[in-house]
């Protein structure tokens, strides 16, 4: 990646942030989110991410949770391999299958990064257009949606 493709990236992620994002631990933002169900008990995640370094150790959770603050089933996915576009954007596509023993309802989607090597979650820095989730241990993840299977 180069210094003027990063700086570029940087002023769009910059602007992005003006109305939707996550910043985990000033390396790594999500500038964007959207979840489909274009089929029956299976979802489709779209996330933008910008990402000033890579971080090989890290991984994004994805928790599908109800009402009862309860993790009924999860989408999480390494970071390991994932490669920035020239300007530091990673687009990722990501299909959850909803387990057969998950009854239909409504659950709130909530994301963060998990660091296996500090045994951390990276610090939530910026947020906007989301919310911080309120639960104590879960203070540096972001509640983005509500779906319904």
């Amino acid at each position: 990646k180069s210094r003027a493709g990063m700086a570029i990236g940087r002023v769009i992620k910059n602007l992005r942030l003006l109305n939707f994002g996550a910043e985990f631990g000033g390396a790594l933002t999500l500038w964007h989110f959207q979840i489909h169900q274009d089929r029956p008990r299976v979802l489709a995640l779209d996330l933008r991410w910008y990402v000033e370094r890579v971080l090989d150790d890290s991984f994004v959770y994805v928790h599908f949770v109800d009402d009862g603050d309860a993790i009924r089933f999860q989408g999480d996915y390494a970071l390991q391999g994932e490669t920035p576009d020239p300007l530091g954007f990673v687009y990722s596509r990501r299909v959850v299958v909803v387990p057969a023993e998950i009854p239909p309802g409504n659950y709130r989607v909530r994301l963060g990064v998990w660091s296996p090597g500090s045994a951390a979650h990276l610090q939530l820095t910026q947020v906007r257009g989301c919310r911080r989730d309120s639960a104590d241990s879960w203070g540096n993840a972001v509640v983005l949606a509500n779906v319904t299977v």
